[in-house]
């Protein structure tokens, strides 16, 4: 995935659907820092429905 412009909360959307979710193993966990992109609901359902754990900085 390429973008050319900043990874904004929509775009990081998109790239966990589209490229990170489907190569999410069972009882996984994901670390994630403070970035307000990654805090946002959508991002936090789509790991979880991969059946992965979030961890928060």
């Amino acid at each position: 995935m390429s973008l050319n412009v900043s990874m904004d909360g929509k775009a990081f959307s998109v790239f966990i659907e589209k490229f990170l979710v489907p190569i999410y193993g069972k009882v996984q966990s994901k670390l994630i820092d403070n970035l307000p992109a990654h805090k946002r609901a959508t991002i936090e359902q789509l790991i979880k429905s991969a059946s992965t754990t979030i961890l928060n900085l």
